[in-house]
């Protein structure tokens, strides 16, 4: 099955910036909190970061042997793919999310559908197929498990050009942001009638009131805008009258009227979506700063088709991907994919502060993972399961150092990994459904039930070789589910902090815990601190009310030592609210943040955070300086606390089913909303 590939920046389709926060609290938005106080790099807030990547340029990558061989070029892009055939044909992988159906306030049942338009140049030829413009970017494709399949440092195009397709018409594409671009340079004297375009794949073509071609498909429209046309005279542009001229249900031609014949014309037409979207997969989940260069670097998954196999309804996959950036976000130095021939994700990603090292975390289905000989666990139990990974790249991102599955036959995901400061060991949590996990022999909590879906802590050392240990966290009672979302490291003692959702009414050494009992919901979220070596769950508590809560962010402050977590709340009584800076839930459930002291014997202090309808905190981050606490999530209350002198004082999604991005910025003590947008 060959595979599939996106560029970085249509892996952020459709989504508000917070989205990279989710799943990777712990050490995407430590690595702000962690950078060096005294170092001269002006470090972009994750605002910042969101807004510049989309004004980056993307291009076109030529096929190196990494696609089907059918394929020239690929673009990414908003609608999904568009490709260059060998012929010249174009196929544009429409993309479109289906509504999302919550499993947890996380967990989401997302389905895309995917749809394919051809175009082909009728009565054209196309000869000579090249790039134009080499960009500054580079990419490599770690894909499956033979090295000699691997692809680094390919370079990526402004522009491909088809040559002269018809006598004196010469035919470019441009990927813009959103759209593909089809230029048409037309020689003086050319025969402009010969310029006829057929569309394969769609239901039916019309012609808008504003001059648009609506492309139908079952999916929806896609549309071609309104062309445009100029002529160059003296340096100088001037405005030509152009219409799309529909020839019958699948081809289109232009009239252009009032043009100097002794000029040549240009004839942009730009191909766009109504209302497809990304699909829900292509999604950047998290991001990490490099302390000493400045770096960004990024993470996620990204479904793009494989070569099309047929026109119209279409299914594809997903690979994850890591892309670095330049701190001033003008430039992608490098994108990188990492999986096999089935479906992965990376949910969470660290920076190693000495090597520069980076490593990745999340899932797969692939039997095929790259670079998994001689790592701590060579073969998964894919296909037919989920298996979690981890990698290790360099810090340019031009080779895979090695990987390791850290699974069973059952299903296992990882959401959060951290470097130990001192060891440079990793950890990483997520959940398991396996009795058998790896590892968990002497660990702090080596068994459980075998119905019970548990949490698990692993360490591995930093070559990824080696599980050092792992342990379970889960109930003691029959069938719970217990979920890991997010993982700290205490700088100064090296105690592991975790911190998510469970079910369970017996949860490991809760008592003495700033909650020692379940609030009364289904669930609750709970956080834990365990030693270095992951044989002693050192304290538990459960956090929650009567009705449902759950944590998805954990930060710890780096002088207090203090324990900051985020997450949701549907009680009314959530605890530690009395006097924080929002006392009472306003909606059907409420954002919350609260402070434990570093034992977790203490709720040193709670706060709602929330407007009239529902409100989610996924990602939560400690200013070095100030000790301000940032939170991070998404709401679709229009009364949002604070949002006057924000910079977006309104929701513009706000309603059923639609949401809004927010960041807001409190107090260390949680008394005080300072501001938010």
């Amino acid at each position: 099955m060959s595979k599939k590939v996106f560029l970085t920046l249509a892996l952020i389709t459709g989504l508000p910036f917070l989205s990279w926060f989710v799943d990777n609290q712990s050490t995407t938005l430590g690595s702000i909190a962690k950078a060096n106080p005294s170092s001269n790099l002006s470090v972009p807030s994750k605002e910042v970061i969101s807004v510049e990547l989309f004004t980056l340029e993307r291009g076109w990558i030529k096929n190196e042997g990494q696609w089907d061989q059918r394929a020239l070029f690929s673009a990414p892009g908003y609608l999904g793919t568009t490709w260059v055939t060998k012929d010249g044909e174009l196929l544009h992988v429409a993309v479109k999310k289906e509504e999302c159906k919550e499993k947890t306030a996380k967990a989401k049942t997302c389905p895309a559908k995917s749809w394919v338009i051809s175009e082909r140049w009728v009565d054209g030829k196309v000869q000579d197929i090249k790039g134009e413009e080499e960009l500054g970017t580079k990419v490599s494709y770690f894909i499956g498990n033979d090295p000699s399949k691997y692809k680094s440092g390919l370079s990526i195009y402004r522009y491909v050009s088809l040559g002269e397709v018809w006598p004196g018409v010469e035919v470019k594409l441009k990927a813009t942001q959103k759209t593909v671009e089809r230029l048409f340079y037309v020689k003086p004297g050319a025969d402009l009638s010969k310029i006829q375009v057929q569309l394969n794949g769609a239901k039916g073509l019309k012609l808008s009131k504003d001059g648009e071609i609506i492309i139908q498909t079952d999916l929806g429209d896609l549309k071609l805008s309104k062309p445009i046309a100029w002529q160059e005279k003296d340096g100088k542009k001037f405005p030509v009258k152009v219409s799309y001229k529909l020839i019958d249900k699948n081809r289109y031609s232009f009239v252009v009227a009032k043009a100097d014949p002794s000029l040549p014309i240009v004839i942009d037409p730009i191909l766009q979506s109504t209302y497809l979207g990304g699909a829900y997969d292509d999604k950047a989940y998290a991001i990490a700063i490099h302390p000493i260069t400045g770096d960004v670097y990024v993470a996620g998954v990204t479904t793009s088709a494989d070569f099309p196999k047929t026109i119209g309804e279409y299914i594809g996959g997903s690979d994850a991907f890591v892309s670095r950036l330049n701190s001033s976000l003008t430039q992608i130095y490098q994108s990188t994919y990492l999986g096999g021939s089935y479906s992965d994700v990376a949910y969470a990603i660290a920076i190693n502060p000495t090597t520069g090292d980076v490593y990745v975390a999340g899932e797969t289905t692939s039997d095929n993972f790259p670079k998994t000989f001689g790592g701590a666990q060579s073969k998964g139990y894919c296909p037919g399961n989920i298996d979690a990974f981890v990698s290790r790249l360099n810090s340019d991102l031009t080779q895979i150092l090695q990987s390791t599955y850290l699974g069973t036959d059952s299903n296992e995901v990882i959401y959060a990994i951290a470097i130990h400061p001192i060891t440079g060991d990793i950890y990483v949590a997520g959940y398991t459904f396996s009795e058998y996990f790896p590892r968990t022999a002497g660990g702090a909590q080596s068994k459980i039930d075998l119905s019970t879906q548990a949490a698990f802590v692993s360490r591995l050392n930093s070559d990824l070789t080696q599980i050092l240990q792992s342990t379970y966290l889960a109930g003691k009672d029959l069938a719970t589910s217990n979920e890991a979302h997010a993982l700290a490291i205490n700088p100064s003692t090296g105690d592991v902090y975790v911190t998510g959702i469970t079910t369970a009414a017996y949860f490991p050494k809760t008592a003495g815990g700033a909650q020692p009992g379940k609030g009364g919901g289904y669930y609750d979220a709970f956080v834990s601190r365990l030693n270095s070596d992951l044989t002693q769950i050192l304290q538990s508590t459960y956090l929650g009310g009567v009705s449902d809560d759950g944590a998805y962010a954990i930060a710890i402050h780096p002088t207090t030592g203090d324990v900051y977590v985020a997450g949701y709340t549907f009680s009314g009584n959530f605890p530690g609210t009395k006097s924080g800076a929002q006392k009472t839930m306003k909606g059907d459930h409420d954002a919350f943040v609260s402070r434990l002291n570093s034992g977790l014997t203490q709720i040193l202090q709670s706060t709602y955070l929330g407007g009239s309808s529902s409100d989610n905190s996924y990602a939560i981050a400690i200013h070095p300086m100030t000790g301000e606490i940032y939170v991070a999530g998404t709401t679709n209350s229009s009364d949002f606390p604070k949002v006057t002198g924000g910079a977006q004082k309104y929701c513009n999604k706000c309603g059923y089913n639609n949401t809004d991005a927010f960041v807001a910025r409190l107090s260390s003590d949680l008394t005080k909303i300072f501001q938010s947008t």
